[in-house]
């Protein structure tokens, strides 16, 4: 299973068009139709199903699909972390500020903190 199916699933599933979602994805419209067949095939059920012009999820696609975002989220976490961590950070600090403060006072005070900081 592949990432790159699974995040066209999901962008599928909100649009409910494979074509909305070919051009969100900058993909052709083959190429989702062929992301969802591939992980339809993996997962061995189909995850939507045609109704005119759009498609509807299946309820295997509905019951599916909170786990595909799950994944996709614990797979861009874990990429994104790696990252930093290769950068060197091991810690993170998250500070919630007003958008003034945090681009007039905060600076100074996070470079106060990091050079007197054992961490």
């Amino acid at each position: 299973m592949e990432i790159k199916w699974l995040k066209t699933f999901i962008i599928a599933a909100s649009y409910e068009n494979f074509r909305q979602a070919s051009e969100d994805l900058f993909l052709t419209q083959p190429a989702v139709s062929k992301h969802i067949q591939r992980l339809q095939q993996e997962l061995g059920a189909e995850l939507f199903e045609k109704k005119g012009k759009y498609i509807a999820l299946t309820e295997a696609g509905r019951f599916f699909l909170p786990h595909a975002q799950k994944m996709v989220r614990a797979y861009e976490e874990g990429v994104g972390n790696f990252k930093l961590w290769k950068q060197g950070y091991n810690r993170k600090l998250t500070i919630s500020a007003a958008p003034q403060i945090a681009a007039s006072v905060l600076p100074s005070l996070i470079k106060q903190f990091v050079e007197i900081s054992p961490y």
